[in-house]
């Protein structure tokens, strides 16, 4: 089972206009879902840069940019036509795509200044450290300044065969074997016991 089909396997009944955001997409609360977001806010400076957010689901982040008065250029894209759909509904003045960067990579080296993936990482494909590299040398690509992602961590006290584990030095690890192009790499641990997030510059 490929990639794609696994997610849309796991998101086929999630995908439902009646629940809110962070139901369809299988977090554990809102809570969760902002902790995770001011990690990317307490690294970057996002204001007048050009964003990337990968894996956007509805577009929670699209919100929580505006909510915060910061002025950036966001696109999200999602593999996930339904995903999208409800991003489209849900924020009409947001720009949502539907793609798949493994099949196919529309943007120049360099076009973004910041890449974000929140929850991409988070189910177990049984090839994740593959998928993983794959990702992160095509974000490295697009991304000039930044690239931040998070995981879910080898730590958590309740791990489901659903989901993929990792940690800080894991992730040390993959990046030294891909030789992902980054200038210094830093890791956002303890914000929750079952997460962590990887901040990647590049210039």
């Amino acid at each position: 089972m490929n990639v794609n089909n696994i997610l849309s396997s796991y998101y086929k009944d999630k995908i439902n206009d009646s629940d809110p955001d962070f139901k369809v997409h299988g977090w554990e609360s809102e809570e969760a879902v902002r902790e995770r977001f001011d990690v990317l806010f307490r690294s970057v400076d996002l204001n007048g840069k050009s964003l990337l957010d990968a894996g956007c689901g509805t577009g929670v982040l699209f919100d929580e940019i505006k909510r915060r008065k910061i002025s950036c250029g966001y696109l999200g894209i999602d593999i996930l036509p339904g995903m999208i759909a409800l991003a489209r509904k849900r924020r009409p003045k947001g720009t949502f795509l539907c793609m798949d960067l493994t099949e196919e990579n529309p943007f120049d080296r360099g076009c973004f200044d910041v890449v974000y993936a929140s929850g991409m990482f988070n189910l177990n494909t049984g090839d994740n450290e593959e998928v993983l590299e794959e990702m992160l040398t095509v974000f490295t690509e697009i991304a000039s300044e930044c690239v931040v992602f998070n995981l879910l961590h080898e730590r958590s006290a309740d791990r489901e065969e659903t989901y993929f584990y990792s940690s800080p030095e894991a992730v040390e690890r993959l990046l030294k074997r891909a030789r992902i192009r980054c200038r210094s790499v830093e890791f956002a641990d303890g914000y929750r016991n079952n997460d962590f997030s990887v901040i990647l510059r590049l210039s």
